[in-house]
C-alpha cells in the first residue's frame, strides 16, 4: 500500500506537503509512509476514498486508482 500511496500522490502531481494536507499528516509523515517506515492506516484509506479514490486499489492494487475517473475533479477541488 505504501508504494500505491506514492503512485497516487505522483499521479495527482502533488508534492509530499500538499498530499500530507489531504491526509491530515505532515510532509515527513508522507515521506515515512512512502519509504515504508510508517504504515498506511485505515484512517488514511477512509480519507482518500472520500475523494473518489478506490479503496480496493489502495488495499490490493486491483482495479482502477480512481472511482469514476475523478482525478481531474479531485485535483481541481483540492487546489481551489
Amino acid at each position: 500500500m505504501n508504494e500505491r500511496l506514492k503512485q497516487l500522490r505522483l499521479s495527482l502531481n502533488l508534492n509530499q506537503e500538499e498530499f500530507g494536507k489531504w491526509l491530515g499528516i505532515s510532509k515527513s509523515g508522507v515521506s515515512d509512509i512512502e519509504s515504508g517506515r510508517r504504515k498506511v492506516t485505515d484512517q488514511h484509506i477512509i480519507m482518500l476514498s472520500s475523494h473518489n479514490i478506490s479503496e480496493k486499489w489502495l488495499r490490493t492494487g486491483e482495479g482502477e486508482m480512481f472511482v469514476q475517473d475523478a482525478q481531474s475533479e479531485q485535483v481541481a477541488a483540492f487546489l481551489a
